[in-house]
């Protein structure tokens, strides 16, 4: 679906395409970080903020979040409704295991240049064995492969103004 709007931007005239950038926020990072690995030769840049990569969807940090007691609505009614066909808790531990991204091998692909905004080095990050997107990208950058870039805009840049 979102590769639909990819083609959506190319197809409009006005757009450079050399110059698409992708930007998601929160779960939006997550669609962002995907996007970074299966439209990587169409995009320029992905920015991704405060992404969901893998230690979101563990069991542990479900069983977290249903003792946090800052939530403004019921968090495991909500989140049964958001994954198909899913009617238990175990059902839901399951369909969350499977959307990591680390377990759909996506963090392990090439990727278009990331800038990742909000990784944590103190709670995600706890070995060099570990599985979140900041470490993947530390990974990718030993390997050669092209560092966090900036944002480009989609727009052709306008000329000087008289």
């Amino acid at each position: 679906m979102l590769s639909r709007l990819i083609d959506a931007v190319l197809a409009a005239p006005e757009v450079d395409k050399s110059r698409i950038a992708i930007y998601g926020g929160s779960f939006g990072g997550y669609w962002s970080t995907m996007l970074a690995a299966t439209e990587r030769d169409r995009v320029k840049a992905v920015v991704a903020q405060s992404p969901p990569i893998d230690e979101t969807f563990s069991a542990e940090a479900l069983e977290r979040a249903m003792s946090n007691k800052e939530y403004l609505f019921d968090y495991i009614p909500a989140y049964l409704s958001v994954y198909a066909e899913v009617e238990t808790l175990d059902d839901l531990r399951a369909a969350r295991a499977k959307a990591s991204l680390q377990a759909q091998g996506i963090l392990a692909r090439p990727m278009a240049p990331m800038l990742v905004i909000g990784a944590s080095t103190t709670r995600r990050c706890r070995s060099p064995t570990s599985t979140c997107c900041c470490t993947a990208a530390r990974r990718r950058r030993k390997r050669g492969s092209t560092p966090p870039a900036a944002i480009w805009a989609a727009r052709p840049r306008a000329g000087p103004t008289r």
